[in-house]
């Protein structure tokens, strides 16, 4: 049956009559690219930078490698396949100054961490008679020797002298904050050494992490400030120095001397 004139024709897709002519609704749902890009990109957009600041404050590397992403995008040239890479440390001639001067510096130091330790552990067997691990009664009260109160009070008196003749400060940064700072002060460090000695040979209770740490640490810091400057332009490898410097002695504290080394790497989070 033909159709009737004038009447319109119905709207079809692909040659079939069951095409519907899109309600009002869905015409009102459907945005300017504008309104999208307003409405949808920009905050997905916005989220996203807040997260990646987020993260760069967390972890510095990944700051560090966006920045090389950041970098490479807006100067390569129809590279876009290639990577950019930093030159390998071990090709620098500086890297093996700096493991040169460590190895001299470790050997050193180990020698030193052992005679502080082995004189902290022996000492007060000289005088201490009874031994803990066999002699459940040693250390009870009134099992002392009398001569006891001399050999701490003579450690004590002896500690005293050395800080009030040599004008040692009455407070120094602590060893947390020695490898924090990536610095000990030089000038104070071989009387720290000194005087953790004497103090736990006399039978103070303290740790020999601060004696250890500072007289390597120090030594080091001393390196980087008379050597010439060329050798430790860059901060990131003074940095390096002395915190080598100060895993070195404390890797007697343990029984695997590799236990410093992550001790330090845990607390002073290195540059490199």
């Amino acid at each position: 049956m033909h159709k009737e004139q004038g009447e319109a024709e119905r709207p079809t897709l692909g040659g079939k009559d069951d095409f519907v002519r899109r309600s009002t609704f869905s015409r009102t749902l459907t945005f300017s690219p504008e309104t999208y890009h307003r409405a949808v990109v920009q905050p997905l957009e916005g989220l996203q930078r807040t997260f990646t600041e987020i993260g760069n404050r967390i972890d510095p590397d990944a700051q560090y490698t966006n920045a090389l992403i950041d970098q490479y995008q807006k100067h390569s040239e129809g590279n876009e396949g290639d990577l950019p890479l930093q030159t390998g440390f071990a090709r620098k001639a500086k890297f093996w100054k700096i493991i040169l001067i460590l190895t001299v510096v470790a050997a050193f130091m180990g020698l030193v961490a052992a005679g502080f330790m082995n004189a902290t552990q022996e000492v007060p067997k000289q005088y201490v008679t009874c031994n803990f691990h066999d002699d459940k009664h040693c250390g009870d009260w009134y099992t002392g020797k009398k001569y006891w109160i001399g050999i701490t009070g003579g450690a004590g008196l002896l500690v005293g002298l050395i800080r009030y003749f040599s004008s040692y400060p009455k407070s120094l940064p602590g060893l947390f904050k020695d490898i924090h700072d990536f610095h000990v002060h030089p000038t104070w460090a071989p009387l720290t050494f000194l005087i953790s000695m004497i103090s736990l040979c006399g039978g103070a209770t303290l740790g020999p992490e601060q004696g250890l740490g500072n007289v390597g640490g120090g030594l080091c810091t001393y390196l980087t400030e008379v050597l010439d400057p060329g050798w430790f332009d860059d901060d990131d490898y003074k940095s390096l120095l002395v915190l080598g410097g100060m895993t070195a002695p404390l890797g007697a504290l343990f029984q695997a001397p590799l236990l410093g080394t992550l001790m330090i790497h845990e607390l002073g989070e290195p540059p490199k």
